[in-house]
Formats: structure tokens, sequence, C-alpha cells
């Protein structure tokens, strides 16, 4: 919104440069408002490919864990949706909640907890690898 404002600002001052200005001079402000417009719209591009990529989700990434669990996990911006290949490709969404050591996602019943490389799924805390 304030990208808009100021191109709008811009293109009043132009006019009012256009106005005091002879021929020449009138071109060059002209110019450099067509200049500063490509930059605030090359800005705004950057800003929303980075919003975007804020709310991207990852691949799934496999994990086998060691009483024979196989899970394929998405995570996205606070989820994690697990696909528990093991138990005939049940989903589980889970929620980001606040850990004390690595990232723990939790839902009723189910808890998938990270750090770095390392994870463990379940109330038993099933060790697992990526796979």
């Amino acid at each position: 919104m304030r990208k808009t404002a100021a191109i709008a600002l811009l293109g009043a001052l132009s006019f009012t440069a256009l106005a005091a200005c002879s021929k020449p001079e009138a071109q060059q402000a002209v110019e450099e408002v067509q200049e500063t417009a490509g930059e605030l719209a090359s800005d705004a591009g950057q800003a929303m490919s980075s919003t975007a990529a804020d709310f991207a989700t990852s691949d799934p990434i496999a994990y086998t864990c060691a009483m024979g669990t196989s899970l394929s996990v998405v995570f996205s911006d606070k989820t994690a949706e697990v696909t528990i290949v093991s138990d005939s490709n049940r989903k589980v969404s889970l929620t980001e909640t606040p850990s004390s050591d690595g990232t723990l996602y939790q839902a009723t019943g189910y808890s998938f907890k990270t750090k770095g490389n390392d994870a463990w799924w379940g109330a038993k805390e099933e060790s697992c690898t990526k796979s």
C-alpha cells in the first residue's frame, strides 16, 4: 500500500516538475520518475516472493523409526503433516508447540520432535532417522 502511495506521489511530483521545467528538463524528470517507479515495483516483487517463501512447504521427508514405523513428513509454516506409511498411510496434522530443545509438533495422541537430523515419534518417543 505504501509503495502505491509512493508511486502516486512521484507521479504528482513529476507533473509539478514538468510544469516548471523546459522540455529537456521535463524529459529528464519523467525518466527519473520511471526509474524510481521501476525500482519500487522490483522491491515490491521481491517482498512478495519472500512472503510466499515463508508459507512454502517442504518436500516430503521420509523417516524410518526404531520400532519399524515408517513416516513421510511435510513441514510448512508451524505445522507438520505426517503420513504414517506403515499404518495404511494414516495422515496426522501436528502443530508446532514451544519446546526448550529442538522443534516439537503435537496433536491429541501424537507428537513428533526434531533436533538437527534426529527425530522422535509418538508417546514412547520412538527414535527415527531420515531415510
